[in-house]
């Protein structure tokens, strides 16, 4: 009788590789991703202060208006 090619505990060991692969990619993945929405999160409110931006004030009365 001839012995399995794969036997059971290599089929685990490389389930186990696969599965920790998968998690690699989607920490990574996630991580890409979560800088990505903060890059678009700061762009959107540095593009809102600009809009907002205002001549510079030059007199206590320009101020107080």
């Amino acid at each position: 009788m001839d012995k399995p090619k794969y036997s059971s505990s290599k089929f685990r060991s490389n389930s186990l590789l696969k599965r920790e692969d998968v998690h690699i990619w989607r920490v990574m993945w996630n991580d890409k991703l979560n800088v990505l929405i903060a890059l678009i999160w700061w762009n959107e409110i540095t593009i809102n202060i600009r809009g907002m931006r205002r001549s510079p004030i030059e007199s206590w009365q320009k101020l107080k208006r």
